[in-house]
């Protein structure tokens, strides 16, 4: 009798330290979000802008844990305390058989700045029981200012061997730290040629001739390519935007 009434007060005890999750699956790994990469790669990886719109970019990695449900995004800006949840993902929105990372673009309430509304994030998974894994240890690494985008100007098409001349406007003050010419295959959607050039001596409006510049890139008869401008700065690889993407083609 007194055997019984030992185990039922350990039972007991077990259920009012651990109400939530007796029972349950246990909660799910850390979530490991992608490190940022160099913005000149020839694949851009981890938090950043996006040309499509005033947005911004995180990844993260997916964990190989059948029993996760959905991953959690959360965010705050450098003016809040806490860290707000801004989405739920369902798991099979996320997963297929192939991937390994998940991107997802931000774009609610986003505002546009140059010193001040910095966003920090952090990514979790929820199991089937609605069980949460932990929060990182870190939570200032994956941080982004988005800037006003450059406006690009439309340019016209080019002949084989010749060379095209972009120009733009940054369009707010101050000038960035430096900015980053991209171009790709628009149909291979493969990096042709990238550059990062420093402009601290430069007005905002800005004309780059590529024949001027060494080793410019090779284009191909027939192909159609796309080109956008990144503002790059203050915050080195972790603030600046993308202008959207314009095309021309080689004759």
């Amino acid at each position: 009798m007194k055997l019984l009434y030992f185990v039922l007060i350990i039972v007991f005890f077990q259920i009012a330290c651990n109400p939530n999750n007796e029972g349950k699956l246990p909660p799910p790994a850390e979530v490991l979000m992608v490190e940022k990469h160099t913005d000149i790669g020839v694949v851009e990886h981890g938090i950043d802008a996006v040309p499509e719109k005033d947005g911004i970019y995180i990844e993260w990695y997916l964990l190989q844990d059948p029993d996760v449900s959905s991953y959690n995004i959360y965010r705050k800006s450098k003016n809040e305390s806490i860290f707000s949840r801004l989405t739920s993902i369902p798991v099979e929105n996320v997963i297929s058989p192939f991937d390994t990372i998940f991107s997802h673009i931000d774009a609610e309430n986003i505002v546009l700045d140059n010193s001040e509304f910095v966003y920090y994030y952090y990514v979790t998974a929820s199991n089937r029981d609605g069980v949460e894994g932990p929060v990182p240890d870190s939570l200032l690494q994956h941080r982004y200012m988005l800037n006003i985008k450059p406006e690009t100007q439309d340019i016209n098409n080019i002949t084989i061997g010749e060379q095209p001349v972009f120009s733009w406007d940054f369009l707010t003050e101050p000038v960035p730290y430096y900015y980053i010419v991209r171009i790709e295959d628009e149909v291979a959607d493969t990096l042709v040629w990238t550059r990062r050039f420093v402009n601290s001596e430069l007005d905002r409006a800005l004309v780059l001739d590529l024949s001027t510049v060494s080793n410019p890139p090779l284009f191909q008869s027939g192909s159609i390519y796309r080109w956008r401008i990144d503002r790059v700065g203050p915050d080195s690889l972790f603030s600046g935007s993308e202008s959207n993407w314009k095309t021309f083609c080689v004759n």
